[in-house]
Order: C-alpha cells, then sequence, then structure tokens
C-alpha cells in the first residue's frame, strides 16, 4: 500500500514539474507584466526625484532639539514653520524625524497651496526677530546667500 501512495506521488510531482516547465504566457500577459514594470519604474523615478528636491531644502532649516524628561525622549520645533514638531527616542532619531517632519509640512503646504516660509539665515537668528516674511521657497533660489526677506521686532 506504502508503494503505491508513493507511486501515485511521483506521478502527481511529475505532472506539476511538466506543467511548470511548459507554462506558456499569453502576448497580452507579457504586455500586462510590462505596463505593470514600467508603472513601478516611472514611480520609482518620481519618488527619486522628489527626495533629490526635498534633501536640497530640509538642511536649510533649523531645528530645536531638547531632552524632555517630562516625555522621556528628545523634542523637535522647526521655528521657521508654524506647528513643525515632533520627538524621538535618541538624539539621532530626533534629527531624522525632523527632516521627515519638515518635510511633511512643506508637502502639505504644497498641496493646500500654503506659502512656505523661507529658512532664516544665521543673521536672522541672531537677531531678536519675532517674524519673517512668509515666502514661497518654491518661489526663490534658497541656495542663494542673498535671500530678500523683512522682519519685524515686536
Amino acid at each position: 500500500m506504502n508503494n503505491v501512495l508513493m507511486h501515485d506521488l511521483d506521478i502527481i510531482d511529475s505532472k506539476i514539474r511538466n506543467n511548470f516547465n511548459t507554462l506558456e504566457i499569453s502576448d497580452e500577459g507579457v504586455l500586462a507584466l510590462l505596463v505593470i514594470f514600467l508603472l513601478i519604474f516611472i514611480g520609482y523615478l518620481i519618488g527619486h526625484q522628489r527626495k533629490e528636491k526635498r534633501s536640497s531644502y530640509t538642511d536649510k532649516y533649523s531645528m530645536e532639539i531638547n531632552w524632555s524628561d517630562e516625555d522621556n525622549a528628545y523634542i523637535v520645533i522647526v521655528p521657521e514653520l508654524p506647528g513643525c514638531r515632533t520627538h524621538g527616542s535618541t538624539y539621532e532619531e530626533a534629527l531624522q524625524n525632523g527632516k521627515d517632519a519638515i518635510e511633511s509640512w512643506i508637502d502639505a503646504s504644497r498641496f493646500w497651496g500654503d506659502p512656505i516660509p523661507l529658512p532664516l539665515t544665521q543673521a536672522d537668528r541672531n537677531t531678536d526677530s519675532k517674524q519673517h516674511k512668509i515666502t514661497d521657497v518654491d518661489e526663490q533660489n534658497i541656495n542663494s546667500t542673498c535671500l530678500e526677506r523683512t522682519t519685524k521686532n515686536v
């Protein structure tokens, strides 16, 4: 009885292997696979371009990172972007979360059509300015050292 069962299993196994080796894909199937691959590749390229653009401005904004005993975490505040806050259990995690928060804040502002404040310069940080002009960062060259900004001491 055991030999019969083994023989039947061998027959089933050989049929599965033969069918798998002779698998045929129709022209429509190949075309569908190519379209899926192309869409994935285009999505990757778009995401990669966005990430490159993001990296050009995320490092320009300042972050205040302070330890909070109450929260048992590092708290991150981005002064130029109202409401942009995050945290992390380590300093490195807080720093990365701060960069992610800046990206998310700017992406949301772009989506809603809200203006994006320019990053503060070191001179702006050294003065006691409480407000700075909100100008869309997309319309400015943030790599230049000469950014127009009005400050108002309050």
